[in-house]
């Protein structure tokens, strides 16, 4: 994704990478912090593969982070057919639950601070 980015023409200081999560929630949780955690943030894009543009916009949402944009890769070729459907499948099944398991770490954390 992110030479998906500098074929754009996005220049490589701009891009942040989260590499480290096993999922999309802990993705979008770290980079959320990353995000907040720099002052020079102006545009946020979220860069995946076009079936997953949608969750991921959803839970940076909800961890605080309104992204501007969205580019999404062309995977349906290089994966085939029956693969690429069954992503949008598991994409639509996936989102109820990760939205819900979203608001429920971001009570947590309210809750926590309160205390």
């Amino acid at each position: 994704m992110r030479r998906l980015l500098l074929d754009l023409g996005v220049p490589d200081d701009r891009i942040v990478v989260e590499d480290t999560a096993r999922n999309t929630r802990q993705s979008a949780v770290r980079c959320s912090a990353m995000l907040r955690a720099r002052a020079d943030v102006g545009v946020v894009v979220v860069c995946s593969s076009r079936y997953h543009i949608r969750r991921c916009r959803m839970l940076l949402r909800l961890s605080g982070i309104r992204p501007d944009a969205a580019v999404g890769s062309q995977d349906a070729h290089r994966v085939g057919t029956a693969r690429y459907a069954w992503c949008w499948a598991r994409e639509i099944m996936a989102l109820p639950f990760d939205v819900a398991a979203m608001t429920g770490h971001r009570l947590r954390q309210r809750f926590q601070r309160r205390v």
